[in-house]
């Protein structure tokens, strides 16, 4: 697994998602030439069953009061690659969660840590009805709201972070309703 890797760079990628043609080289190339970023994600395509791209993902350059306050996770986890050192300091996923653990990790890393994005396409996602974020909105929506109180009962976020919480919360209550909304239907 990706716990047993000896590179200087981490990803993971889900069975059914996959890479942009260069995405290896193009990430490489930008971390060599980039020392101090610990995190870079891209772009990337939500695709179907047969390969055919649905629509873009909403990514957007890193701002982690933006991601905070607006509950939106705008980091594709299959077009993000993390350096080796960040994991070392802050640890690795969040293993009790199932649907949020990438998000819960971009909250953690993005408090100490730099995090670029390139507006290059690097993956592709595949949407299905099997797919965990779709099949299992309801426990999404749990989670959800499970990160956001663990991110915010940390007594050393910085200002900024503390300023938004109230926003943040009812952001994410409002995005876990609306998760529900969709499983009642």
């Amino acid at each position: 697994g990706w716990i047993a890797s000896q590179g200087e760079i981490i990803t993971w990628l889900n069975s059914d998602d996959l890479y942009s043609l260069g995405t290896l080289d193009h990430v490489g190339n930008y971390f060599l030439n980039n020392p101090d970023v610990d995190i870079i994600y891209g772009d990337a395509d939500y695709i179907d069953v047969n390969g055919q791209t649905i629509e873009t993902y909403p990514t957007q350059p890193f701002d982690l009061v933006e991601l905070v306050s607006y509950a939106i996770n705008f980091i594709p986890q299959p077009a993000t690659f993390i350096r080796r050192r960040l994991m070392q300091r802050i640890g690795l996923l969040d293993e009790s969660l199932s649907f949020t653990m990438d998000f819960d990790y971009w909250l953690r890393a993005g408090l100490e840590h730099t995090i670029v994005y390139l507006p290059h396409k690097l993956a592709l996602l595949r949407l299905h009805s099997e797919a965990k974020s779709l099949a299992y909105l309801g426990e999404f929506a749990q989670e959800l709201v499970k990160i956001y109180v663990k991110f915010f009962s940390n007594k050393d976020l910085p200002p900024a972070l503390k300023s938004i919480e109230s926003k943040a919360m009812a952001n994410i209550y409002i995005r876990a309703a609306d998760c529900a909304y969709w499983v009642a239907d």
